[in-house]
């Protein structure tokens, strides 16, 4: 079966524009990653400091796309979008420290930058 992003069948289609960052509970963040599908999101509980963030679907090939961001899957219906989310989810999860968590996981996460590239390690 053959599958093409949304683009390819109707010209001219753009991604939704997603909205800041919003609490939606006490310590809950709910953070637009974009690019997967439409209005896809995660969630940070605890602070930008300490998080655990949990991505969704924004990986769905850890092992390749830790690395390699730009990666993409054809689940993923704007690649570029996805990519970009991709590479700035792991920038904060560098910088910040946050413990990971998503659907293609498998387990609680962390990233760590390996000589030349980002690598998520398992935490527990």
């Amino acid at each position: 079966m053959m599958s093409f992003p949304p683009s390819a069948i109707c010209p001219g289609l753009k991604p939704p524009q997603m909205r800041a960052p919003d609490m939606v509970g006490d310590g809950v963040e709910l953070i637009p990653l974009p690019g997967h599908t439409h209005g896809h999101c995660g969630f940070l509980i605890g602070t930008r400091e300490d998080g655990l963030l949990l991505w969704g679907d924004v990986m769905h090939l850890p092992e390749l796309q830790a690395s390699d961001p730009e990666v993409s899957i054809i689940y993923d219906l704007y690649p570029e979008q996805a990519a970009e989310t991709r590479i700035t989810a792991l920038r904060d999860c560098l910088e910040a420290g946050f413990i990971i968590g998503g659907g293609h996981l498998g387990r609680f996460m962390c990233a760590e930058w390996n000589d030349s590239a980002c690598r998520l390690v398992p935490i527990l």
